[in-house]
């Protein structure tokens, strides 16, 4: 885990805004000052738009968007949005520029442990102390929400470093993603979001499986002894306390009353009904009987930017598991079931959530399918050639 000093000069930047994300004055030195900068620094350091599908792809999507709000009667909105996709690409640029060297990966994951423990920190010191049991982990500045989409980058992010790090830290990482299961059930009580369960559970089993189904019978026997532990400890302290939480009262709201669903029904309609470049970006939530945007990536672009731009957000998923699926049917490396997992369950958190305008939520997608990139490329590398599918 080793950079060089203009890598550390970059890494140093990115980790300093990951810190300050929550810290008003600082957070906007990061985002106006430091991201720039490291944009900057990375794009006469090497050209990665070059080399990087994904970032083609991404921009042929915000530049879409761009024209979309040529048509946008609340210009205020879309404007706003269209800062928040140039500060998307900014940090997918730097994060996809530094994953171009095997040593810088292990880092660039820290980044979101970084992000995630000042998440964190700023619950406890100004949401948590003044919670009653009816709310939610939210306010202004930190939504729940996003604290559940970064537990779900931060369980993934431990997986990874379990498997590229070497000595005592491969160790200490597959420990602390075992940590995971009990922190998942303590983020969705908190938060109160149903999709925190709904993509960890599944996410944490199918990446167990992809590490020991082939290691010996010991390993697999810790991780059923694992599963079993979990099942006993929520059968005699889970279930009591996820029978007195705001979750359980949200899951029990019927699926047709629910506003998520009231906003993807809407979102549609609206999209339909402006199906060539849309009603502008950020402009669906004008439009909205509750005033809100849709809460979900897919039908978001199809209200706001048409029927093209959420085809090319839909066109780029699918091309992320088409390409690790193809590179795992050529090297047979489990590597390869690892980022496909990955993506198989952030297009479901996409149904969930908004990602594309989001800094830090989107540009995480672009780390995991530069670390790909990178990884496959080694491959060849050290193998001298890849069979054919």
């Amino acid at each position: 885990m080793e950079v060089n000093s203009k890598n550390f000069i970059i890494v140093s930047s990115v980790y300093f805004a990951a810190g300050v994300s929550l810290i008003g004055s600082l957070n906007s030195i990061a985002l106006y000052l430091v991201i720039p900068f490291a944009f900057i620094f990375c794009f006469f350091l090497t050209n990665t738009l070059k080399y990087n599908i994904w970032l083609r792809i991404l921009v042929v999507l915000y530049v879409w968007i761009v024209f979309s709000s040529l048509g946008a009667v609340y210009t205020d909105s879309a404007n706003r949005e269209l800062r928040q996709i140039l500060g998307t690409f900014l940090l997918s640029y730097i994060l996809s520029s530094l994953c171009k060297k095997q040593s810088n990966i292990p880092w660039v994951y820290g980044v979101y442990l970084v992000l995630y423990l000042g998440a964190w920190k700023y619950a406890s010191e100004n949401i948590l102390s003044v919670m009653s049991d009816n709310d939610r982990l939210n306010d202004a500045k930190l939504n729940a929400n996003t604290l559940a989409y970064y537990t779900f980058y931060v369980t993934y992010a431990l997986y990874i470093l379990g498997e590229i790090v070497n000595s005592w830290k491969k160790n200490l990482f597959r420990i602390l993603f075992i940590g995971t299961i009990i922190l998942s059930f303590y983020v969705a009580i908190l938060t109160a979001s149903r999709q925190v369960l709904i993509i960890q559970i599944p996410l944490i089993i199918c990446l167990l499986f992809v590490r020991y189904i082939k290691k010996s019978y010991s390993s697999l026997l810790i991780v059923f002894s694992i599963f079993l532990v979990s099942i006993f400890c929520y059968n005699f302290i889970g279930e009591k306390i996820y029978e007195g939480s705001l979750l359980k009262q949200r899951n029990e709201v019927k699926i047709e009353d629910d506003e998520r669903v009231i906003l993807l029904k809407e979102a549609v309609d609206v999209g339909l009904e402006h199906p060539l470049w849309g009603v502008g970006p950020g402009n669906f939530r004008h439009y909205s009987s509750l005033h809100n945007f849709s809460h979900c990536t897919y039908t978001e672009l199809l209200a706001n930017t048409g029927i093209l731009g959420s085809g090319i957000f839909i066109f780029l998923l699918f091309l992320f598991l088409k390409t690790q699926w193809d590179r795992y049917k050529r090297t047979r490396d489990k590597q390869f079931l690892i980022f496909l997992l990955f993506g198989i369950f952030f297009v479901i958190d996409n149904i969930f959530y908004v990602f594309y305008a989001d800094m830090w939520l989107f540009a995480y997608f672009i780390l995991v399918a530069s670390h790909s990139d990178c990884y496959y490329k080694n491959i060849k590398k050290e193998r001298g050639y890849i069979r054919k599918i």
